[in-house]
């Protein structure tokens, strides 16, 4: 039937989608523990050489250096965890949820290489199969046909 072979084409495209909307999450959320890890070493290498300024050891000159890189690294993380909230905007707009539902999904405990064992774990959050095949169309205008 072609309808169908469509619906399947549509879910295959949807399942597509979130798959790498998942994976780019992912890498946000490593680049945000590799930005976190950069400015906790930024910031003792900045106690160190404020140490190092009131002991006369070095000019202030040399501690500027240190506090611009720190406060680009400060802005770099509110970027990025700005960056991992339109990542997570984006799944719940491609799954065809909505904000306004406020689905409580830990997207962090998603097992992709296992998605079907957990699925009967998240159903008792979203609800029933037609409540979440119902909320799912009304979001997704492009699968109402």
């Amino acid at each position: 039937n072609i309808a169908e072979i469509q619906i399947g084409e549509m879910a295959w495209t949807l399942r597509n989608q979130l798959s790498l909307d998942l994976i780019d999450r992912a890498e946000k959320q490593a680049m945000i523990r590799n930005i976190e890890k950069l400015k906790d070493v930024q910031a003792n290498l900045l106690d160190a050489y404020r140490k190092r300024l009131n002991a006369g050891m070095i000019g202030k000159s040399e501690i500027l250096t240190i506090q611009l890189q720190h406060d680009q690294t400060l802005s770099q993380l509110q970027q990025m965890q700005s960056l991992l909230k339109q990542a997570d905007q984006k799944i719940l707009h491609d799954a065809g949820l909505s904000d306004r539902q406020q689905f409580k999904i830990d997207i962090l405990s998603f097992d992709m290489d296992q998605p079907l064992r957990r699925t009967n774990q998240y159903k008792s959050l979203l609800g029933s199969e037609a409540t979440i095949r119902k909320e799912a169309l009304v979001n997704r205008m492009d699968i109402q046909r």
